[in-house]
């Protein structure tokens, strides 16, 4: 998986939100992402942060019997106003 991490939003920043948002994610037997939903919320501006990021990254491609295919999957974003960064970003799929 390669791409950016998300920005934290100045309203998350500010109210000092710590949490995880799970996203779904399908990709495309490129490995390029087709779409991006939110599944588990942490806060409006930070979901929004986190699925304008991931809709950016590109992942290894997943493979069925040696062929390219396209999957579903959840990835995980974390955001930590004490880091100002996102210390954890998890993809629950041995592509990534």
């Amino acid at each position: 998986m390669s791409g950016d991490e998300p920005e934290y939003s100045e309203f998350g920043r500010q109210s000092k939100i710590k949490g995880k948002v799970l996203l779904g994610v399908a990709l495309d037997a490129n490995g390029s992402v087709d779409e991006v939903v939110v599944v588990h919320s942490l806060e409006p501006s930070l979901d929004q942060q986190a699925v304008e990021a991931v809709q950016k990254w590109k992942f290894t491609p997943a493979t069925k019997d040696s062929r390219p295919v396209a999957v579903q999957i959840d990835v995980t974003v974390g955001f930590d106003p004490l880091l100002n960064r996102h210390p954890e970003q998890s993809c629950h799929h041995e592509i990534c």
